[in-house]
């Protein structure tokens, strides 16, 4: 290949690739499908005009040169030159191809496309969009062969990933979320994969979130966090933790069996799904109608735990345990779990910043002072023997009958003494 290129060979199959006869234009579309692995042809085949005679081989009559065109044009959607290719006019004739009854021709079409939206590259996810391409993809998804549906999905993920709000909105409009939930409800393990992923993706979008809550996308995602790999769990615990920030969807979290998957999976090992739970602990123990149904169902442990390492999860697991110590009804659980010594650590750390420090040594004061009113007393209100705080409050009454006698002393000595000397006074007068 090397020679070939370096001899200007990539500008001759660049023009004999125009020729009308098939069996030249398939010779072409499979030169170009092999040169279009390596990175280094990439660049050269694009700056030498191979992009035009591709575009011209993928309408061709021949089944053949179409595939081989196609999936030259798949090759190249993963190089660095995304913007040129698509500047070129490669979104048309992809989509094109993603329609052509070939399940091969749609599979590479689809994947290019998820290539060239994959990444911040110039405005290409928004280009896809405009430009029609999205739909095809969604109908890929729908189609039952689990191939295309993994090679559809990824390209629908990598249109909607990233900051833009329209990728989103476009998914929800072109009717693309109900295929995305029958993949998650589906068998194979990847394409559940992506559609938990692109669910995540598409929550970060408020009215997008709205309508797959609306649509029941949460009890399909529920189930897939238990019983996933942990690619699935992490896609899972993404997805739950953007509803969480809602306190609306509070009710429909409860409703679909969510809390108990969520402390699951704050007690991984996998960091990732740890912190992502750690964040979905924070807004939902903000509510207060949660808070002790979270330290019921479990949650403190996970989260002194998270607190007791340097690691991400740590200031979301903070804040979490912050808040379900606001409740007073949890305060005896969090001491019985080292929530106190986890407080006192949060407030000590350099790391934590100062509100947060704040939270944590008010947290503490109120929990000691919630812990003096449940001291034992006894009959009078004084404590009983044997019991916590007796000892301190018999040193008291020690201290305060020695006071109460050396009171008493001192007074019958200043009347005595001015008793004398008024005696004296009265003998001299006489």
């Amino acid at each position: 290949q090397t020679d070939i290129v370096r001899e200007g060979g990539v500008e001759v199959l660049a023009r004999i690739g125009a020729a009308d006869d098939a069996r030249v234009q398939r010779d072409v579309a499979r030169a170009f499908a092999s040169m279009s692995v390596s990175e280094d042809v990439k660049a050269t085949m694009i700056n030498q005009g191979a992009l035009p005679t591709l575009f011209k081989l993928a309408r061709s009559l021949d089944i053949a040169s179409q595939r081989y065109s196609t999936l030259a044009m798949c090759n190249m959607s993963s190089s660095a030159h995304k913007v040129q290719i698509v500047d070129e006019g490669a979104i048309r004739p992809l989509m094109f191809l993603a329609r052509f009854p070939d399940l091969e021709i749609q599979r590479y079409a689809a994947l290019a496309l998820g290539g060239l939206a994959l990444g911040d590259h110039g405005d290409n996810k928004v280009r896809i969009v405009e430009e029609g391409a999205l739909r095809p993809l969604i109908d890929m998804v729908r189609f039952p062969d689990t191939d295309m549906q993994r090679c559809s999905s990824l390209a629908v993920n990598a249109v909607a990933l990233g900051p833009q709000s329209v990728t989103k909105t476009s998914v929800m409009h072109e009717e693309g979320l109900l295929p995305l939930m029958a993949l998650v409800d589906g068998n194979d393990q990847d394409s559940i994969r992506a559609g938990v992923y692109a669910l995540g993706t598409l929550c970060e979008d408020d009215e997008v979130k709205a309508r797959i809550v609306e649509l029941g996308a949460i009890a399909s995602v529920v189930h897939q966090a238990t019983q996933g790999d942990i690619e699935v769990k992490r896609a899972a615990g993404y997805f739950l933790s953007r509803l969480a920030e809602n306190l609306e969807f509070h009710d429909d979290l409860v409703a679909n069996d969510a809390l108990p998957a969520v402390i699951t999976l704050a007690t991984l090992e996998d960091m990732e799904c740890q912190e992502y739970a750690a964040f979905a602990l924070a807004h939902l123990s903000s509510n207060r109608n949660l808070q002790v149904q979270l330290v019921e169902l479990g949650a403190l442990k996970p989260l002194v735990s998270m607190m007791a390492v340097q690691a991400e999860p740590r200031h979301y697991a903070g804040l979490a345990l912050l808040k379900l110590a606001d409740n007073f009804e949890n305060h005896v659980a969090i001491a019985k779990e080292g929530g106190i010594q986890a407080l006192l650590r949060l407030g000590r750390t350099r790391t934590t910043d100062d509100e947060l420090q704040y939270k944590a040594a008010l947290t503490v004061g109120n929990l000691a002072a919630n812990a003096v009113k449940l001291l034992p007393k006894g009959m009078n209100g004084q404590a009983v023997s044997g019991e916590i705080g007796f000892a301190a409050q018999q040193m008291m009454a020690n201290k305060t009958d020695v006071a109460v006698k050396r009171g008493k002393d001192k007074t019958e000595d200043f009347l005595q003494r001015a008793g004398e000397e008024e005696g004296g006074a009265a003998e001299q007068g006489f």
